[in-house]
């Protein structure tokens, strides 16, 4: 799917059916190219895990390259507050607010349940996603370069449950909302 088309798609949502509170209304999408620096406030976005209205995190607020994406209790912090940068292809790549890196796949792993962590390496073929729409307001977020889905481990419910990446099928557990956060930076 083209990043345009995405974002209004993204835009018209609302992640009504998400276990979690009632999101904001969502504002447009700046899109920009990696290594530029935000003109203006850009908004940011909590990905609400479907199965478990659980949100993703970077566990414990790391900044450190190789820390592990978690899901989490939503507590409205950077950690969890991701933007949306375009990247080749129409893949997007998205940045954690807090560290300024980026969700990819460890190592650039194309196995099973290999763990999703983030990296300064913008450039990384791993650090790229793609948006599929699925059915409402839900996304399967595609690994760019294993074709796998982002997933919850083993389909957990609790927090602190890792974010792998695992062959795509219809399980809650892969679909994902966008919920715009309620500040941007």
């Amino acid at each position: 799917m083209r990043l345009a088309a995405f974002i209004a798609l993204l835009l018209a949502s609302g992640c009504a059916s998400a276990p979690a509170p009632t999101p904001a209304p969502l504002a447009p999408v700046e899109v920009r190219a990696a290594t530029e620096a935000p003109a203006a406030p850009v908004p940011c976005y909590h990905i609400v895990a479907k199965h478990s209205g659980l949100s993703l995190s970077i566990r414990e607020a790391r900044a450190d390259e190789g820390a592990d994406a978690i899901q989490w209790t939503e507590t409205g912090s950077d950690e969890q507050r991701f933007e949306i940068v375009p990247a080749e292809h129409g893949n997007v790549r998205l940045r954690a607010v807090h560290s300024g890196k980026y969700l990819a796949v460890a190592g650039g792993a194309t196995h099973n349940a290999a763990r999703v962590v983030q990296t300064a390496d913008a450039s990384a073929p791993s650090a790229q996603w793609v948006l599929v729409p699925v059915r409402g307001d839900w996304f399967r977020v595609l690994s760019a370069h294993s074709e796998q889905s982002l997933a919850v481990s083993a389909r957990e419910t609790g927090r602190g449950s890792l974010i792998i990446q695992w062959p795509g099928y219809d399980g809650d557990e892969q679909l994902w909302c966008f919920v715009l956060s309620p500040r941007t930076r």
